[in-house]
């Protein structure tokens, strides 16, 4: 899901780089080796520029080194299993978190009474393909109380399937509906969870190159300001 945004990142930081270490002191040089005068503001401007594209730059390539090393770390399960708890406890990631294990429990929910297994026994093996430690201990509750309520009644009273999924699935109990209504849950929950992802790159590509747009213009505005003034004290 991020991989075209952390690459966009990379290429605009690559910019960043080459245009504060390669550019910017090519046109210091020139301006120092030309006999006209710069005008102060100008010149302290470009200096501003250098300072700003160099920490800018720095600051991207720890954000990228961070990446990667939390990538790789991702490769260990002991590192997938802490990234994970993390993501369902960190206030940007909780909701995402959420919805990705409500809707993977209804996918196995679908599949497992589909193939004509018993609702408390699919409820058990739903929790085991889950991930999520808060849906775990909801999905462990809703199989203790369906010993006195019915399916679509544990699920209620935990909030794990709400809103009008949690309604049809009410309704689809009462009525022996269970196997159709679950897999068009399913189909609807992989829908949310894939519009949801897509908002959710596109946010961080236009933050990401929103915020190093603006960077790398200021920086080539230090250049342009001096060019100005040599060229106004030139004419």
């Amino acid at each position: 899901v991020i991989a075209l945004p952390l690459m966009m990142f990379f290429m605009i930081a690559i910019i960043l780089v080459a245009l504060v270490g390669k550019i910017l002191p090519m046109f210091q040089s020139v301006f120092a080796n030309l006999d006209v005068d710069v005008a102060v503001t100008s010149s302290k401007l470009m200096n501003l520029g250098m300072w700003v594209g160099r920490i800018v730059a720095g600051v991207s390539f720890a954000v990228l080194l961070v990446a990667l090393v939390l990538f790789l770390w991702y490769q260990t399960a002991k590192g997938k299993n802490a990234l994970k708890r993390f993501s369902t406890k960190f206030f940007a990631t909780k909701k995402t978190a959420d919805l990705l294990a409500t809707g993977r429990f209804v996918s196995s929910m679908s599949v497992m009474i589909s193939s004509g297994m018993d609702e408390q026994e699919a409820m058990k093996m739903a929790g085991d393909v889950v991930d999520h430690e808060g849906i775990q201990k909801k999905i462990k509750s809703c199989c203790e109380e369906m010993g006195e309520k019915s399916l679509a009644e544990a699920l209620r009273q935990e909030k794990i399937v709400t809103g009008m999924q949690g309604r049809r699935i009410a309704i689809a109990d009462r009525t022996g509906m269970l196997e159709e209504v679950f897999a068009d849950v399913s189909r609807q929950y992989d829908e949310k969870i894939a519009d949801q992802m897509g908002r959710f790159c596109t946010k961080l590509e236009t933050t990401l190159v929103l915020g190093l747009s603006v960077v790398v213009g200021g920086v080539l505005l230090a250049v342009m300001f001096p060019l100005v003034s040599i060229i106004t004290s030139i004419g």
